[in-house]
Order: structure tokens, then C-alpha cells, then sequence
């Protein structure tokens, strides 16, 4: 199995949570170079071992408040208040110590970066230095964990949506962790394979004790996975201690453009309409789509 980090002793999930908090920001803010975009100042906290949910709109600010938490990725304007991980200043953190924070994007074309999937899974062990027969014994863990080995020396290129997704996942975890950040982690993912990444990740948390956050703008997924959830609206956080409770007060306070009446059957109304339409990337291959109209 996946070795724990050291530094993180427990799993048994949100029941045994350390009283160190994982993410900590006091009075945080950001605002991006010559804009008024940005967030905060907001207070914001995710305590070791918990499965938290970032929800918001797209363009909240989601994206960006997960990035100030890893300074390779981190965007560049002007922040003011605190940001800790594990008690330390984001940026005072050391290559070894920023290691400890995973990050996970929405698209995996954009993080990796090897052509096979081995490769991909060693290379931010690489980059770290390991020694090799402790990169062998890490990748070797993370592809038994995720169950990869059938496809473990297969081109990057042949792998699925979701196969890709759970190598940029493996990977991210052969670098042991102690915090494991994703962005829109399922967005693209059809629902088979949101399904298997969501168990996996949740089995990150539970019996690796690593926490996990994960920002998305559709939270029902993932609420039965979660132990509490927080809403960044307007650039301030909101805090959702029963995530499914939260999802449901989420969902009565949208609201849905309905077309003119006028306009219900004329399709010259619409910006796209589509009906019956049905793909696949392969004549051999299952159907994506089938019969779908919008």
C-alpha cells in the first residue's frame, strides 16, 4: 500500500482530525496586476484530515485561492494578510517543504508532461532528486493503489479521459503529500469515470489520512465524500458545515434562464441547438453521446 507521509499520523478520516490546521488564512487577500479582480480578504481554514469543498461560480475565484496555496503555480499580484500550510507561510516554503502540497488540475493535457505512463508517474520524483530505488518502490505503490498496472507502460496518448485524470493523481501522490489540492478535478470526465476518480480520491483521504480539497461548481458529486464545505461568493468565504445540506441550499438559490415562450420552437432563438445527436471517437468504440438534444 501507498505509505503514509510521515508527518501525517491518522486515518480514520474526519472522526480523528489533528488539531493543526492544513490550510490556515487570516484577513487574506488578492488582487491580480492593474484589476479589480480578485478575492478577500476572507478567512478561510481546512483542518487536517478533512475532505473539504470549495464551491463557487465559475470565475469566483477558486482557481485562484488554490493557487496561492503552491508557489510554482501561485498567480502574480498583490497579497495581503496571512496564508499558511501546516503552520508555515506560503512563501517561506522550501522546494522540499512545497513538495507536501499536491496539486491536481482541471485538464490533464495541461500537467502532463512525459509520454508514457510510467514516466509520468516517476517524473515529479525526478524533479525532487529521489534516489532510485525509492522512486521505484513509490511508483510502484501509487500504480498498485490505483489499480494502473494494466496500462502502466502505455503511451499517455492512449489512455481515456479518465485514465489520464488518475495518472496526474498517481503521480501527484508518489510525491506523498500531506495536502492535495484539485481544480474542477471531474469537470471533464464522463460519469463512469467520475465515479472511479471520486472513490479513489476518496480512499486518498480516508486510508492515506491525506487531506483533500477540491474546488468544483457542481458539489453534488462529491458530497458524500465531503466533511465540510465552504462557498467563496462576492471574493468571501461562506462556511457549509453539512455538505449535502449545503449542496441542497446551493441548488434552491440558482436560477435557470428559461427561454421566451415565443421562442420555445424556434430554433433560430438560440445561440446552439442540438438534436439527436450521437458521437464516438471510434466506429468500434461506446457511444458518448446517444440521442442527446440541448
Amino acid at each position: 500500500a501507498v505509505r503514509v507521509p510521515a508527518a501525517c499520523d491518522h486515518r480514520e478520516g474526519a472522526s480523528e482530525m489533528a488539531s493543526v490546521k492544513a490550510i490556515e488564512a487570516r484577513g487574506f487577500s488578492f488582487r491580480y496586476p492593474e484589476s479589480t479582480a480578485g478575492i478577500g480578504p476572507l478567512d478561510w481554514a481546512a483542518e487536517e484530515g478533512a475532505f473539504q469543498l470549495l464551491v463557487g461560480a465559475t470565475g469566483s475565484g477558486k482557481t485562484t485561492l488554490l493557487g496561492s496555496c503552491k508557489p510554482a503555480i501561485a498567480p502574480a499580484g498583490e497579497r495581503a494578510g496571512s496564508l499558511q500550510v501546516f503552520g508555515r507561510s506560503v512563501e517561506k516554503l522550501d522546494a522540499r517543504e512545497a513538495a507536501t502540497v499536491g496539486y491536481v488540475a482541471q485538464s490533464p493535457e495541461n500537467q502532463i508532461v512525459c509520454d508514457s505512463v510510467w514516466h509520468e508517474l516517476a517524473f515529479g520524483l525526478e524533479n525532487l532528486g529521489v534516489e532510485q530505488d525509492e522512486m521505484r518502490r513509490r511508483v510502484a505503490e501509487v500504480a498498485h493503489f490505483f489499480g494502473i498496472e494494466p496500462w502502466f507502460r502505455r503511451s499517455v496518448a492512449e489512455l481515456s479521459g479518465g485514465q489520464k485524470q488518475m495518472t496526474t493523481l498517481a503521480g501527484t501522490l508518489a510525491m506523498q503529500p500531506r495536502l492535495l489540492l484539485l481544480d474542477e478535478p471531474t469537470a471533464q470526465l464522463d460519469p463512469v469515470a467520475e465515479k472511479n476518480f471520486l472513490h479513489a480520491l476518496f480512499r486518498v483521504n480516508r486510508e492515506l489520512g491525506i487531506t483533500v480539497v477540491v474546488a468544483t461548481h457542481a458539489p453534488e458529486a462529491m458530497a458524500e465524500y465531503a466533511t465540510d464545505m465552504v462557498e467563496l461568493r462576492e471574493g468571501t468565504l461562506i462556511r457549509h458545515p453539512e455538505p449535502r445540506a449545503g449542496v441542497s441550499a446551493l441548488r434552491r438559490s440558482e436560477s435557470v434562464p428559461v427561454a421566451p415562450a415565443s421562442a420555445q420552437d424556434d430554433e433560430a432563438a438560440y445561440a446552439v441547438s442540438l438534436r439527436d445527436i450521437h458521437l464516438r471517437y471510434a466506429r468500434d468504440a461506446d457511444w458518448v453521446l446517444r440521442g442527446c438534444d440541448l
